[in-house]
């Protein structure tokens, strides 16, 4: 299942009342924005989300 914002992601960290960071891009966003393709759902573990996340040729 697709989240659909970023309130709903493992890697949204709520910030008072104007937003949230997310803890993997380390970068400020608000919770209504749409999530992205590294989004994780809350009840994921992490070693599952590790295993579905692509690899980068370096």
């Amino acid at each position: 299942m697709k989240l659909q914002h970023c309130r709903g992601c493992n890697h949204y960290k709520l910030n008072g009342r104007r937003g949230g960071t997310c803890q993997l891009l380390e970068v400020q966003v608000k919770g209504s924005w749409k999530a992205c393709s590294l989004s994780v759902q809350p009840f994921r573990s992490s070693s599952c989300a590790a295993r579905s996340e692509p690899v980068l040729a370096g």
